[in-house]
């Protein structure tokens, strides 16, 4: 039996309850994730960005990073891991890579990115869709970590430390 019309109201306001309730959800997560979250044209060129991605580049809209090129196709292809601005490291085949930005202080920045090419031939086309979490302390740290190794292991102390 066809259920009734009131029946159908019913179940389609059901649907559109819930479907207003996952969008408010994802949406926090969105807005609220520790990390940078971003959609790009292939090219590079940001199209969306959440809250944390704008605060790791100092920035406080999507507007003031207008023109700014982050991360392109052939980067996370893997295709030119050297060629793009933000003088990449080594990429990985899917996407995964530490990069060094500036920030609109113009602080140098040690980024993670891990980004994904999505799309295809129109309608939508292709962009980029990732994150970007601040490595910059583990990166200074590592710097003063090295630093400090080379130091030690230069200076005359009288004695020889070994491993055994």
């Amino acid at each position: 039996m066809r259920p009734s019309l009131k029946e159908q109201l019913q179940e389609a306001r059901a649907a559109l309850r819930a479907l207003g309730e996952s969008e408010t959800f994802f949406r926090s997560v969105y807005e609220n994730a520790p990390v940078g979250i971003f959609r790009a044209e292939p090219s590079g060129c940001l199209l969306l960005a959440n809250p944390s991605f704008l605060d790791i580049l100092g920035a406080r809209s999507l507007e003031e990073l207008s023109g700014w090129s982050f991360c392109c196709e052939r980067c996370v292809s893997g295709e030119a891991p050297r060629t793009c601005a933000h003088n990449l490291r080594p990429a990985e085949t899917h996407g995964t890579f530490e990069a060094e930005w500036t920030r609109l202080d113009g602080e140098p920045l040690f980024v993670r990115v891990r980004a994904r090419i999505l799309g295809g031939p129109e309608p939508g086309g292709r962009f980029i869709e990732g994150v970007v979490s601040d490595a910059t302390a583990s990166r200074k740290a590592q710097y003063r970590l090295t630093f400090l190794e080379t130091a030690l292991e230069t200076m005359d102390l009288g004695f020889t430390i070994t491993d055994s």
